[in-house]
């Protein structure tokens, strides 16, 4: 990480010419936004959603293309509305799943050398716009899965950072 950060959020699943432009103008850090921890349809750990990767690869490359060698790029995980991750699975088969897709993402745009295409990844699992959404409650199995999860990635190498959930008061609430 450098030592002073400049951090900037994308947009849902922006990947455009604002991305660069905040990158000229300091941003060392990007934070792309937003993938799922999901379940699919044949019960199987996937990554969902996200930005089109040939557009962050094409944005990346002109990064670095222009001198900007050292931005640090995470992938969030989650954002307002979305779910959280699934705690039917492993830590384990959670990191399985998020470094496999890191790696393969990196080679579908062409990259390669083996590491994959984020530094790291952003918990941004925030909550939900209906005051009665299970995604405003974070659960022991919640946290502990992130916990151990973020541990996992760490240990590889990853970048993890969090973003904390909004407190609304309940007086706040219309």
């Amino acid at each position: 990480m450098p030592e002073s950060i400049c951090l900037a959020y994308c947009n849902w699943n922006q990947a455009d010419i604002q991305v660069l432009e905040s990158v000229r103008n300091g941003v060392n850090v990007l934070i792309w936004f937003s993938v799922n921890i999901a379940k699919n349809e044949d019960g199987e750990c996937f990554v969902q959603g996200g930005p089109d990767v040939k557009e962050v690869v094409r944005l990346m490359k002109q990064m670095r293309d222009e001198g900007f060698v050292d931005v640090v790029h995470l992938m969030s995980i989650g954002g307002w509305n979305s779910p959280h991750p699934d705690t039917s699975f492993s830590a384990q088969t959670m990191f399985d799943t998020l470094d496999k897709w890191n790696r393969e993402i990196a080679i579908m745009g062409g990259i390669e050398g083996g590491s994959g295409l984020f530094d790291g990844f952003d918990w941004d699992v925030e909550g939900n716009d209906d005051f009665d959404s299970p995604y405003n409650v974070f659960t022991v199995e919640c946290i502990d899965t992130m916990g151990q999860l973020s541990q996992l990635l760490k240990k590889q190498g990853y970048v993890v950072a969090i973003a904390p959930c909004e407190y609304r008061k309940l007086s706040n609430l219309r």
